[in-house]
């Protein structure tokens, strides 16, 4: 069965002043939210507009875009999921494929520009379960999530 990495990054027009050195990426709903950037773009859902398959990232000082190559264990289509950061590796949890909640974590190493399954209902590890609209963080080498939506 052949996955699609879906991602969209806004990169923001100015930055904020009061992290003037930062690049600043922010994905926002269809509504402007508020934003450490000024200027920022939207993003529209998979309820609201189709979802795309199609990912970047942005050097943030020449502000030119770069494709993203996906290898390894690439994951489903998807909004709603939750990302973090942790020791050069981007982990991805839950969302929704717009019928279907999911619960599965997904790493991707950001040198190796590889993906990899840590964690679905197959395991002996049972993750949380499906949910989407989750915040996460890593803190002490331990990645936490919180809330969302389960039903």
């Amino acid at each position: 069965q052949a996955r699609i990495r879906v991602s969209l990054f806004v990169l923001c027009s100015r930055l904020s002043p009061r992290r003037p050195c930062l690049p600043c990426l922010k994905a926002l709903s269809p509504q402007r939210l508020s934003s450490p950037c000024r200027d920022s773009g939207t993003m529209m859902n998979g309820r609201h507009a189709p979802m795309q398959t199609n990912g970047g990232v942005s050097n943030g000082r020449r502000m030119e875009w770069e494709q993203i190559q996906n290898i390894g264990d690439v994951y489903s289509s998807r909004t709603g999921h939750a990302v973090v950061l942790y020791d050069d590796v981007l982990y991805l949890f839950g969302g929704t494929d717009g019928s279907a909640r999911q619960n599965d974590l997904y790493a991707f190493n950001i040198e190796n520009g590889l993906w990899q399954l840590v964690a679905d209902d197959r395991g002996p590890s049972r993750p949380p379960s499906a949910r989407s609209g989750c915040q996460g963080i890593a803190y002490e080498g331990k990645l936490y999530f919180f809330g969302g939506y389960t039903k």
